[in-house]
């Protein structure tokens, strides 16, 4: 039972590259997001439920994210080709979100020694409505011309407070709430 948090992120990891194969087949792909988004909010509400976090599962579960959030990225993308809905626009936003995200990888490596990922409150957030704005629209066969747009924005402002946790921490919490708790914690020190 110990071991069901990291075995769910674990899981994530192919079931997100699977994603890709299902593309054009509706059912599919739409169960094995659901499974894929499932698995990313049980592992670590189980990790901590248990008392079974581990730095392997937070590894586990970064590495998870990333795949699925690239997979869904790249499905939208190759779904909605025809519709006009991937502008130079868009791809420029997802380089953006890109390159901050290695910022955050590479801040994270030369100020706490590690590869790591953080988990703040505006990423879930953020993460959580575009994760479900992707299927959304995939089963009404319809974006929103400023979905996108929107989605990589809030995405960004996630990093952004990503980075400031980054920057502000003396000590490196994956589970650091947002910038403002940084600020709380280093004024009451």
């Amino acid at each position: 039972m110990k071991r069901l948090p990291n075995i769910l992120s674990g899981i994530r990891i192919p079931l997100s590259i699977s994603l890709l194969l299902f593309v054009n087949n509706k059912i599919y792909f739409l169960t094995t997001y659901l499974i894929c988004f499932l698995t990313d909010m049980a592992d670590g509400y189980l990790a901590r439920r248990l008392n079974c976090s581990s730095e392997l599962g937070v590894k586990l579960d970064g590495l998870g994210d990333a795949f699925f959030a690239v997979s869904a990225v790249i499905c939208t993308m190759v779904y909605f080709r025809g519709e006009g809905v991937v502008t130079r626009y868009v791809i420029i936003g997802l380089v953006i979100l890109a390159a901050q995200k290695l910022l955050n990888l590479f801040l994270t490596r030369i100020k706490f020694k590690q590869w790591n990922s953080a988990h703040n409150l505006l990423a879930k957030y953020m993460g959580g409505a575009g994760f479900i704005a992707m299927p959304l629209c995939r089963v009404l066969d319809y974006v929103p011309a400023m979905l996108f747009p929107a989605v990589i924005a809030c995405i960004w402002l996630a990093f952004v407070d990503e980075t400031f946790i980054l920057i502000r921490s003396k000590e490196y919490d994956p589970d650091t709430k947002s910038m403002f708790s940084v600020n709380k914690q280093l004024k009451t020190e």
